[in-house]
């Protein structure tokens, strides 16, 4: 199982090298490109919080509301 390891980080590292080639030629061509993410999450602005924020707490309302019905 070691080796399988061994060869899947061995994989894993050439693909990083060719992304960071990719990068480079963009950049290079005057292409904008942006480092990527080492979790590969992107950020949220304060507005994207807040608007998922309400969503959440609308849904959550309606749900707590249905409950409500279905109990009595």
């Amino acid at each position: 199982m070691g080796t399988i390891i061994q060869q899947l980080e061995q994989e894993r590292d050439a693909l990083a090298a060719r992304i960071r080639a990719v990068e480079a030629a963009l950049a290079a061509l005057g292409g904008a490109v942006e480092p990527t993410h080492a979790s590969g999450r992107r950020t949220m602005s304060a507005a994207e919080r807040q608007a998922v924020s309400e969503r959440m707490k609308k849904s959550w309302a309606k749900r707590k509301r249905q409950m409500g019905a279905t109990k009595k």
